[in-house]
C-alpha cells in the first residue's frame, strides 16, 4: 500500500496565509481614513410637502456641498516649499558650475556659468566646433530632462542659462523640458 498523501487544510497553506497578510495590512492601512465626526455616515432625508399633494411628504436627499478650507493657501505652501527644494537641488548640483539664482515672478530658474572658459567654449560649440557641440548638446540634454521631471512637481517652470558675459541675455531656455531657446543651435 502506498501512502496516502494528506492535504493540509486551506488556512495552513503558503499563499491563504499571504492574502490573510494582504487583507489585515489593507484593513489596517485603510483604518486611517475613517470619517470625521463633522460628516455624518449617510445623508438625512428632507422632508418636502408638495402643494398639490399636500397629504402624501416627499423624500429627497439633502445634499451637502464638500467644505474645502484654506485649499489655496495649502497648494501656496507646497509650491513655496517644492520651489524651496527644486532651487537648493539645482544649487547643489551646479555648485562648482555656476551661480544658481530663482525668479519667483517668471517662475524661472537661472545659472549664471562662473568658469571663465564656458562662453569660449559656447562660441565654438556656435562656430560648429564637434568637441564642443558634442558637449554643448549634451549640457542641452541634461538640463531638458531635469526641467522635464521638475515639470512634473512644478508646471510652467522655466531653467534659463544666462550669458556669464552679458547677464541681460540667456543663451539657454527651457520650460517644461522643451527648448524654448538655445543660442548655438538656433
Amino acid at each position: 500500500m502506498g501512502k496516502d498523501k494528506v492535504k493540509k487544510p486551506i488556512y495552513k497553506r503558503w499563499w491563504f496565509i499571504l492574502i490573510a497578510v494582504i487583507v489585515v495590512i489593507g484593513v489596517i492601512g485603510s483604518g486611517g481614513d475613517s470619517e470625521t465626526a463633522d460628516e455624518p455616515d449617510q445623508e438625512e432625508p428632507v422632508v418636502i410637502e408638495n402643494e398639490e399633494t399636500a397629504d402624501e411628504p416627499v423624500m429627497e436627499i439633502a445634499e451637502e456641498e464638500p467644505v474645502i478650507e484654506n485649499v489655496e493657501e495649502e497648494t501656496k505652501v507646497d509650491i513655496e516649499l517644492l520651489e524651496k527644494e527644486s532651487l537648493a537641488m539645482i544649487k547643489e548640483g551646479l555648485v562648482e558650475v555656476g551661480d544658481v539664482g530663482f525668479l519667483k515672478e517668471e517662475k524661472t530658474f537661472t545659472i549664471t556659468p562662473t568658469d571663465p572658459n564656458f562662453m569660449g567654449d559656447v562660441m565654438l560649440a556656435a562656430e560648429g566646433n564637434k568637441e564642443s557641440l558634442d558637449s554643448w548638446n549634451g549640457m542641452v540634454e541634461v538640463f531638458v530632462s531635469f526641467s522635464d521631471s521638475l515639470s512634473k512637481s512644478l508646471s510652467g517652470y522655466t531653467i534659463s542659462i544666462i550669458n556669464p558675459g552679458n547677464t541681460d541675455n540667456v543663451i539657454l531656455m527651457i520650460k517644461d523640458g522643451i527648448v524654448v531657446y538655445d543660442a548655438v543651435n538656433d
